[in-house]
């Protein structure tokens, strides 16, 4: 890892090194580097990294100076869960509006790149800058994909006077299981010491789900272990929820059965990651290491959702696994365990269909039907006629959002040909 900041910090002349994906699960030293080795392999360069979680991030003893944080009062220079928010915040605060609007045109176009015609974007708040949301409001009719946007901050009172009606996405009840920062009911098996981290209590969610209620704002939490997911459906129980507002649990990594029904009678949305276990678990992996393999062979468990009713929207978590709809799909076809696996149809469901649902959009989009919004993606192949797992393999010849062509391969000579007739 540090051999490849040194080939990049030798090309670029950012201001900063900027660097993301860091796992230090697959780490031969099994942690992340500390600013000290950040320093003697790279001098007097800014280099900021966030975890392919976006858990925590670490700087060297540059990057802290230049964000005027004195080195000496973090010596490994990592920050964990709401510090390394604050991190970020001061990042945030060194770029230019144009250099963020930059990023969220750059983000939008690969998005339209990969088959994506609209998504549900969580902003602001621990994971990025508030500062983002007024650009991307200002942005979002001219970006090539539409966005539904989630502002990740707990002032509802904030969301309601910029005129939005949906909140949250990431509001941490727990953290990762990479990190051993995701709540469980029982021990790490690779740390018996940790159970997990808590970040807000049953009565502080529910204070927020009803402020957020009073308002009309849809609200969503993080939660991934099965404490935090007991923590999450008692506070939802607790508050009264009404269903009309589609309020949403994110990742819902390890719930058991009867935590399914009750998020279905409590009218709850499931935003699930079918590519969380695609591609972290199995034997073997950083999951079956952490919970063992039992709990990790139900880890992000999907036979179980699409059989109880609960509504689900599924994503890609972006930039935590890649922003592919296709992967996704493969994904549910190909979970570790095979009794979790389900079928393609419903895995193109959870991506389409799903996700407008959860948007509160379901009667404009997630359907190719006369009177819907022209949102559609045209495939080199069926993926009917393929092996599931090879969804992913999969190419983008076009991709129609709100009735324009936006990308794909074949993007140029269609437009030509529509301009010409």
């Amino acid at each position: 890892m540090l051999d490849l900041l040194e080939a990049r910090a030798a090309t670029s002349d950012d201001e900063v090194l900027l660097a993301h994906g860091l796992d230090e699960s697959k780490m031969g030293e099994g942690r992340a580097p500390t600013t000290e080795e950040l320093d003697s392999a790279i001098p007097g360069r800014p280099i900021f990294i966030n975890d392919r979680g976006l858990h925590y991030v670490v700087c060297s003893s540059a990057c802290l100076a230049f964000l005027g944080i004195d080195p000496a009062s973090n010596e490994t220079g990592r920050f964990d869960e709401a510090s390394a928010g604050e991190v970020r915040a001061a990042l945030g605060s060194r770029m230019t509006i144009e250099q963020r609007r930059n990023f969220l045109r750059g983000a939008a176009t690969h998005m339209a790149e990969q088959g994506f015609t609209s998504v549900h974007a969580i902003e602001g708040g621990t994971l990025s800058d508030d500062r983002d949301i007024p650009i991307l409001l200002g942005e979002s009719s001219s970006l090539p994909i539409s966005v539904c946007l989630y502002w990740n901050t707990t002032e509802t009172a904030a969301v309601e006077e910029a005129g939005l009606s949906r909140m949250g996405g990431d509001i941490f009840v727990d953290g990762s299981l990479g990190a051993r920062t995701a709540l469980l009911s029982r021990p790490y098996a690779d740390d018996p010491s940790t159970s997990g981290r808590q970040f807000l209590t049953e009565d502080e969610m529910a204070g927020l789900i009803q402020d957020a209620e009073k308002r009309g704002i849809q609200i969503s939490f993080h939660a991934i272990g099965d404490r935090a997911i007991e923590i999450a459906l008692a506070a939802f129980s607790a508050a009264a929820a009404g269903s009309d507002l589609r309020h949403r649990i994110e990742h819902f990594g390890l719930a058991g059965p009867e935590q399914i029904d009750r998020a279905h009678a409590l009218g709850l949305i499931i935003s699930t990651q079918p590519s969380f276990a695609y591609l972290r678990g199995g034997p073997g992996s950083v999951y079956e290491r952490r919970l063992g393999a039992d709990r990790a062979a139900r880890a992000y468990g999907l036979r179980a959702l699409a059989e109880s009713g609960v509504a689900v929207a599924a994503g890609t978590d972006a930039p935590v696994t890649p922003p592919d709809p296709l992967l996704g799909i493969a994904a549910c076809a190909g979970h570790p365990t095979e009794s979790e696996r389900i079928d393609v149809e419903t895995g193109l469901d959870w991506f389409t269909r799903g996700g407008a649902y959860a948007g509160g959009e379901e009667a404009e989009r997630g359907l190719l039907e006369p009177g819907m919004i022209a949102d559609l993606v045209l495939l080199d192949g069926d993926l009917h006629s393929i092996e599931p797992t090879e969804a992913g393999e999969l190419g983008i010849e076009l991709t129609v959002s709100r009735g324009r062509i936006v990308a794909g391969r074949r993007a140029e000579a269609v437009g030509t040909a529509m301009t010409r007739r």
